[in-house]
């Protein structure tokens, strides 16, 4: 690994908060959390659970009519079941043979409404339909009711010195096509309903919402400004300093900050992250400067890096602005002339006003990590406010210039951010939106009407 020995300062980028509350930043471990994730956006593996459940069930159920010969005499339960070995292999077989029918459809649907998804959304609103539990649980309950039915049909024997015919087997099987069929009803309508452009947009934005108070929580502790100027004269303390440089490309997707306090604790440190989760990485870049009282070795190193996930993709799991580009991405697409679509539009803004509006009445997240007996330790790279607001209105204004209804329901909705607001930073982050809105409309709305109502919304800051 290629690392250099660099005497460094803290610089104006590293400018950070700290609430006078120092909680852990995490109850669970990082790259767990990154791992749960990862499994839960996948495909495979729910429907993997179901299928080996349902071979288990399928032996489990098998053993007890191996112990047990359950064959009722009368009612609607004898009527079912009544017929011999040949029914139950004709009953089994015309299960399997459906159930294989209807997970391929359940494929082929999914496959379009993804299609439609990225053609529509934006390939990077994939993700979000994968995460849909019911596609999984559809996809895997179907497949499953197939390998239970094929499991139980082997066991089937009608020979004249030996007859088994798995009864209790077979009804479970026939209840479980009934609930397919019912599946198959809901997960139509759930998919006709997923792919409207008001439900997508929602979806996205309680996403967002959740992933904000997860990673943002609001306290309502006195910030302390003076944190920077205490953290530069702790660093002094340590006498040696080692630059961490990155070995290969893609997105920092996750930082485990717990395991970095622990880190720098246990070896007397002071760690300064240059990056945050979402930044793109290239090779040989610094990621962190380690500081320490005695030379930093290589095995120091090596665990920093240890504590990054890096990968090809964004990760939701620690990126707050993912979410924000995701309703962007819809907003923009709607803009665009070959869709022309206002409404989407609007209902991204009207969205994106909810976390932004809860962003805006918190004290964001302290700059600097502590442990246990409350020495700084880390130094990391936070978003604010003025990141977020720039991420979620910045493209919408540039290719909404031209159109007073968006610029007006840009303007409507920064003011009602700044109502919200008692922090006289973020009320000057509003307002200098607003005011690039304002001059966006001076120079490309026409007519006098819909530039005078901008300017009277406009009006109502001062």
């Amino acid at each position: 690994m290629a690392f250099e020995f660099q005497e460094v300062a803290i610089g104006a980028g590293f400018v950070g908060i700290i609430f006078q509350n120092k909680e852990p930043v995490e109850t669970m471990k990082t790259k767990i959390r990154y791992f749960l994730d990862a499994l839960q956006s996948s495909f495979w593996f729910l429907p993997l659970v179901i299928i080996f459940a349902a071979m288990g069930m399928a032996f489990l159920l098998l053993f007890v009519d191996g112990q047990w010969s359950y064959m009722p005499t009368s009612g609607l339960i004898w009527f079912i079941l009544s017929g011999g070995a040949e029914s139950a292999r004709t009953v089994l077989s015309t299960i399997a043979s459906a159930m294989l029918g209807m997970a391929t459809t359940v494929f082929s649907i999914t496959l379009v409404v993804l299609t439609l998804a990225s053609s529509q959304f934006g390939p990077r609103l994939l993700r979000n339909f994968m995460y849909d539990r019911l596609n999984q649980v559809v996809l895997g309950t179907f497949i499953a009711t197939f390998v239970f039915c094929l499991i139980v049909l082997k066991a089937v024997h009608s020979e004249s010195d030996y007859l088994f015919v798995p009864n209790l087997s077979i009804l479970f099987a026939e209840l479980l096509t009934i609930g397919n069929v019912i599946l198959l009803i809901i997960f139509i309508h759930h998919t006709s309903v997923s792919i409207q452009a008001d439900k997508v947009i929602s979806d996205i934005s309680q996403q967002l919402v959740k992933a904000v108070r997860k990673e943002l929580p609001n306290n309502d502790q006195k910030m302390v400004f003076s944190e920077q100027k205490n953290f530069e004269q702790a660093k002094e303390t340590y006498l040696y300093r080692k630059t961490v440089r990155n070995e290969k490309n893609g997105y920092l997707q996750a930082i485990d900050y717990d395991s970095l306090v622990d880190f720098a604790e246990d070896h007397g440190l002071m760690l300064e992250m240059h990056y945050r989760p979402g930044d793109f990485l290239i090779a040989g870049v610094t990621l962190a400067l380690i500081n320490g009282h005695k030379p930093v070795t290589e095995n120091e190193s090596d665990a920093v890096i240890d504590s990054l996930i890096i990968g090809k993709i964004r990760s939701p799991a620690q990126d707050v602005e993912f979410a924000i580009h995701q309703l962007v991405e819809i907003a923009a697409r709607a803009l665009s002339p070959g869709v022309n679509d206002p409404y989407t539009a609007l209902t991204c803004i009207d969205q994106l006003t909810v976390p932004l509006s809860y962003m805006a009445q918190i004290h964001f997240p302290q700059g600097y990590l502590y442990d246990s007996k409350e020495v700084v330790r880390v130094s990391t790279k936070r978003l604010s406010f003025d990141g977020a607001m720039d991420a979620a209105y910045n493209l919408i204004r540039q290719y909404g210039t031209g159109s007073p209804t968006i610029l007006i329901r840009l303007m409507e909705r920064f003011y009602t951010m700044y109502l919200l607001t008692e922090d006289k930073s973020h009320k000057q982050t509003i307002l200098r939106h607003a005011k690039m809105v304002h001059q966006a409309g001076k120079d490309s709305i026409t007519e006098a009407n819909d530039l005078h109502d901008l300017q009277e919304r406009f009006g109502r800051f001062e």
